[in-house]
Order: C-alpha cells, then structure tokens, then sequence
C-alpha cells in the first residue's frame, strides 16, 4: 500500500474517535477544519473519495481480523501511545469502520501495486 493511502484513509476515523474530546484539541480540530468534528470526518471522507482513496480497511484486502490486530500494535507503538484520545473509543470506532463501509454499501476491493 503506498504510503500517503496508507497514512490518509484512516484520518476520518481518527476525527470520527475523538469527537467530544473537548477541550483546545477539539477546538483546534473545529477550527482547522471550521465545522465540528462530524461535518469534518464527512468532509474529509468525501475529499478522499473524490481523489479514490476508500476510507474502509477492506477495500485494501484487510480482513476484520487483521485490522483487529494492526490497531492493537499500533496503539501499542511510540505513536499509539501519543494518541490525543481515547484508546478504547478508537478501538471500537475502528472496528466499526471495519464492518462496514460509511454509506452502508460492501466495501470495494482497490488493487494497489
């Protein structure tokens, strides 16, 4: 998977997690995006649909499972432990994301080479 897709798709899940963290972090995220954080996942899920970047882990061949256990060791790393929110809000936001896609529909597989 290149890079940007890969640090990019799961940017609406991160906003989806954190919404109703308050305080400057969610000030600052309202601001940067100038709506709150609802309008600002769905913003940023229609900008990288627009540009063909899915915003669910199956479309990429990542099974339920998997994804399961690439968020587990990712919240674990230098970089999970930094995260702003609430480890067991993104958790089940994530594996929600997993279930389903955004809109209702089956996920699409994107061949990336």
């Amino acid at each position: 998977m290149p890079h940007g897709i890969a640090c990019s798709f799961t940017l609406p899940l991160v906003i989806d997690s954190v919404r109703g963290i308050g305080d400057f972090r969610g000030a600052a995220l309202s601001r940067i995006f100038d709506c709150d954080l609802e309008g600002a996942s769905d913003w940023l899920t229609g900008l990288l649909a627009g540009l063909g970047v899915a915003t669910n882990p199956a479309a990429y061949g990542v099974g339920y499972q998997e994804w399961s256990e690439i968020v587990a060791d990712a919240l674990d790393g230098e970089r999970g432990r930094n995260f702003i929110g609430d480890k067991a809000c993104f958790i089940e936001t994530a594996n929600a994301w997993a279930s389903e896609t955004r809109d209702g529909s089956e996920p699409e597989a994107i061949g990336l080479s």
